[in-house]
């Protein structure tokens, strides 16, 4: 790397290279206006003072040395020179530091207002930068993006590609932490590597992570990697930059009587199961978790209920579990009925958390046999293109504690219709205790 790289710094708002003239930006106008005060009785001079930022100690006023100018009445009007260096540094940042002038003496000291001036280093080492570079956290069921650029202009295109790495810390044997999209310029998500060029090398391009549902309750951690794959730019060949994605609960909790997080609940028919919910962390003030069923003008089974329908958290019980009764009344029908339960909060800087739905079936009690076409289940009657097939599926309501022979036989009536699945004499299907929910296929010919 070169010793002593340029500094760069704004003018009026437009980076510049080079030293720091003050008749050229608005910091000589505050000189003039300041310092054409000045009168042949005047006594003494005025002195500028320079006071640097504590921000990137890189930057630093290599002149004047003691960092002060001084001005009289006989030079106030000609133009001091202040350079300004950035050493060299291990870092791919472009640290900025704030130079302020402040002008005592001479009588300036109640009739002035400090000028300041950013001065931004311009980065000569060869490198990516992400942005965070301490990573990112990624709620479960949800998105987290970070940024990526090149810190110096390539000689030739630079292709990066971005994978997921090994856990690092926690249960991510999942991999529920994927990346979801590298090109946020195009509709959809694209995971295709990024190319950079000498043109958009320093435009920051979104990376999006996702992290999908689990069942465990613990903050999986992993490395991204991005890594050039292809370039000829020796600089950049095998270049490569990381950051940790971190996995997180979701700010609303709920779980079974097991503490293990769900999306979906069995209820026993005439019986009832518990969900447990509590908040990951504390609000600021009360919370307030509603839980809604799904109408049953929109297919929601009305024989599974609540024992609750609210929940109130405080600052203080937060973190403590709260259990609801999940309900399934006895029904005379064979079919397990369903019905979403959708847990939404309010209040105590919650408004915004994601929702959590919860899928409630009802396991039968009722012994028989269910006929299904797609998702609707209980069918009766099934119609059947002439010179075609069509097909329903089979399986039992309850499971049984022995094998079972489903015999399949085509009753009286047209002829023409006849089960060619499954085949032989007589037509049978097997179930047993472990695939008794399987559905098997039937089908009929015409």
């Amino acid at each position: 790397m070169r010793p002593w790289p340029a500094a760069r710094f704004r003018r009026r708002g437009i980076p510049c290279r080079g030293r720091f003239v003050p008749r050229n930006d608005g910091v000589h106008e505050w000189l003039q206006h300041v310092l054409g005060k000045f009168n042949a009785d005047a006594l003494g001079g005025r002195v500028i003072v320079f006071a640097v930022e504590h921000d990137d100690a890189d930057i630093t006023v290599s002149s004047p040395s003691n960092q002060t100018l001084t001005f009289t009445t006989e030079n106030w009007n000609v133009a001091q020179t202040v350079t300004l260096r950035a050493a060299s540094d291990s870092d791919m940042v472009n640290g900025s530091r704030t130079i302020t002038h402040t002008a005592t003496g001479g009588g300036c000291n109640t009739d002035t207002t400090a000028k300041t001036l950013t001065a931004t280093e311009a980065e000569n080492d060869h490198a990516i930068i992400l942005s965070p570079t301490a990573g990112v956290s990624i709620t479960e069921g949800s998105t987290a993006t970070y940024t990526i650029k090149l810190a110096t202009q390539p000689s030739a295109d630079v292709t990066v590609t971005v994978t997921v790495s090994a856990a690092t810390t926690g249960d991510h044997t999942d991999g529920s932490i994927t990346v979801k999209d590298t090109d946020d310029s195009q509709s959809g998500n694209q995971t295709t590597p990024i190319v950079f060029t000498s043109s958009n090398w320093n435009t920051a391009r979104t990376v999006t992570l996702g992290a999908a549902e689990d069942a465990d309750t613990n903050f999986g951690a992993c490395t991204i990697t991005n890594a050039v794959t292809s370039t000829t730019d020796s600089a950049y060949n095998g270049k490569t930059a990381t950051l940790t994605a971190t996995e997180k609960e979701p700010p609303l909790v709920v779980q079974d009587g097991s503490d293990q997080d769900i999306t979906a609940l069995d209820v026993n028919e005439g019986g009832f199961n518990v969900l447990k919910i509590k908040l990951s962390a504390q609000p600021s003030s009360a919370v307030t978790v509603y839980l809604d069923l799904q109408p049953t003008s929109q297919g929601g089974d009305d024989n599974i209920t609540l024992s609750r329908s609210s929940l109130t958290f405080t600052t203080q019980n937060y973190g403590d579990a709260q259990t609801v009764e999940v309900r399934a009344s006895e029904d005379s029908d064979i079919i397990p009925g369903t019905r979403t339960i959708t847990h939404r909060v309010s209040g105590g800087g919650y408004n915004n958390a994601r929702s959590i739905v919860v899928t409630a079936t009802e396991a039968e009690n009722d012994k028989g046999i269910i006929l299904s076409k797609g998702n609707k289940m209980g069918i009766t009657g099934l119609d059947v293109p002439e010179a075609g097939t069509e097909t329903y599926t089979v399986r039992l309501s309850v499971q049984p504690n022995a094998a079972l022979i489903v015999t399949i036989t085509e009753g009286s009536g047209d002829t023409d219709i006849t089960v060619t699945n499954p085949s032989g004499n007589p037509k049978t299907l097997s179930f047993d205790s472990a695939d008794w929910q399987t559905e098997q296929e039937g089908a009929s010919t015409q």
